[in-house]
């Protein structure tokens, strides 16, 4: 068994050797072939170099040559320029003749369009006067007749809605207690109140009209299920947008009704705004 082990031993070594060898011979073999490339690539680029040192000798002679012509034509240009100097002196002269008129006319000029253009900006400022003076008259009238249009609105609304309720409105009342009833709410033309009563009543004099509620000072409008008496279980059924509740001062004081749509509830709750602002109590709708 050692023997066997020794000779696996020596015959792995020998493989390893043998492609250690053979790695070997590639690698020099790669080599080979990058050296002869480098070889071809600086044969390459001394033919280059050599083409290019040729190129700027050809360069450096046609500089030389113009560089004489340029010598030539400097000297030329010496003589020219001096005669040039002896015209340039008396264009000057001219020019400066000619700029001075020319000063004198431009500052004449500017003082005819300095005046012209303050005339302008006063004649501007007082049309600008003029319109703002028209715009805020108009935006004066315009809202005098948009504070006038909206109290005759509001007088309106008010004059009609008290016209309904004295009349009566079927709604239902939500209490602190038992389920919403069905009332008849009606409004007292003597004592500006409301009052309910049980459904078909024909005017709140009427048997049953006993419950009142005083539209005075302090009496807020809410739309919508805010107070307590809509937040009980009984009432949950009750579309926000057909209720509204007048809140009094007391924390236990407030009508809840609950309408039959949005649109009377609207109109409701505007008209009892508009009585609440004659009877000089705020309203928040």
């Amino acid at each position: 068994e050692l023997v066997r082990a020794g000779a696996a031993e020596r015959d792995a070594a020998r493989a390893e050797f043998l492609r250690e060898r053979d790695d070997h011979a590639a690698a020099r073999d790669a080599l080979a072939r990058r050296v002869a490339a480098l070889e071809a690539e600086n044969a390459e680029l001394r033919d280059r170099l050599r083409t290019t040192a040729e190129a700027e000798q050809a360069a450096r002679d046609k500089l030389a040559d113009k560089e004489k012509l340029a010598n030539e034509h400097r000297g030329r240009a010496y003589v020219l320029e001096e005669e040039l100097k002896k015209q340039r002196k008396k264009v000057d002269e001219c020019v400066l003749e000619e700029r001075r008129r020319g000063e004198e006319e431009r500052a004449r000029g500017e003082r005819e369009r300095a005046a012209r253009a303050e005339a302008d900006a006063r004649r501007e400022r007082l049309d600008l006067e003029r319109a703002e003076a028209e715009a805020a008259a108009r935006a004066e009238s315009e809202r005098l007749h948009a504070a006038k249009l909206e109290e005759d609105l509001a007088r309106a609304a008010a004059t009609e809605t008290r016209a309904r309720l004295v009349a009566g409105v079927d709604c239902r009342k939500h209490g602190r207690a038992g389920n919403p009833k069905a009332r008849r709410l009606f409004l007292d033309p003597r004592t500006d109140e409301l009052a309910w009563g049980p459904a078909g009543a024909k005017k709140s004099g009427s048997k049953g009209a006993a419950k009142r509620f005083p539209l005075v000072r302090g009496v807020r409008l809410v739309r919508g299920k805010t107070t307590a008496v809509f937040r009980r279980q009984a009432s949950v059924d009750a579309s926000p947008n057909a209720c509204l509740s007048l809140v009094g001062d007391g924390p236990r004081e407030s009508l809840d009704l609950e309408l039959d749509s949005k649109q009377l509830r609207d109109t409701l709750a505007t008209g009892i705004a508009a009585l609440l602002v004659r009877l000089d109590a705020p309203a928040t709708a």
